[in-house]
């Protein structure tokens, strides 16, 4: 990540993918939130969310809150409510 801002998670990993090209929208950076265990060899359901400023880390938002993702869907996938890898 070089010209991104760096954005922390508490739970898992972020991938920033910056100036993710669309010919629907100008070049843009990405953030793709993985579960910790995260492997490429299963198959993951996807939750798109479209707001990268306020999605995970309170030190980089305006008004220093966040959503809590990372800890929500981690959380929700601990207790078994929401589909884990196939």
């Amino acid at each position: 990540m070089t010209n991104a801002q760096k954005i922390n998670v508490k739970y898992g990993i972020l991938e920033v993918y910056e100036n993710f090209k669309s010919v629907n929208v100008p070049p843009r950076n990405v953030g793709v939130w993985l579960p910790q265990n995260y492997t490429p060899k299963k198959k993951y359901a996807v939750l798109y969310m479209h707001d990268g400023q306020m999605l995970f880390d309170s030190t980089v938002t305006f008004n220093k809150t966040e959503w809590g993702v990372d800890e929500c869907l981690t959380k929700l996938m601990r207790e078994g409510k929401i589909k884990t890898p196939l």
